[in-house]
């Protein structure tokens, strides 16, 4: 939230750290896998699906950039923030555990509203299979 990102860069200001990078990190060890499942269990259909890495080069959406920074090893220590910290730290645990709370801010952030549809048709048509399928395809149930 943005009071603990200005709560955190005072602190940071005020103890003047050595180092010239600052990283903030949770104690989770949850792989990319396990974070993309429960992003989609929480926001999709729960469906993931795991590609090779070349098979993942040849997607349009994929850039070599995007592809670099999605396979970087970021397993590090953060031993300076957690220790010279002045304030509470919130999602300490990591993202999936506090996954509703993330989403929320990131709803919240952006302005998202809830989907709502409205299915119209003539007499058994098929608007309430349809309507039900929509609900179970985006997770609304």
């Amino acid at each position: 939230s943005s009071g603990i990102n200005a709560e955190y860069g005072v602190t940071v200001a005020d103890s003047k750290p050595k180092t010239r990078y600052i990283l903030a990190v949770d104690d989770s060890m949850n792989t990319m896998t396990d974070i993309i499942t429960c992003v989609s269990k929480n926001l999709g259909t729960g469906n993931v699906m795991n590609i090779s890495r070349e098979e993942a080069l040849l997607l349009p959406e994929i850039t070599q950039r995007v592809f670099d920074i999605l396979s970087v090893n970021l397993r590090m220590e953060g031993t300076w923030i957690k220790d010279g910290a002045k304030f509470e730290w919130m999602s300490e645990t990591g993202i999936i555990e506090n996954i509703t709370t993330v989403i929320d801010e990131y709803k919240t952030s952006r302005g998202l509203l809830p989907i709502r549809s409205c299915v119209l048709g003539p007499p058994a048509s098929g608007e309430s299979l349809v309507a039900s399928q929509l609900c179970v395809d985006t997770n609304h149930c």
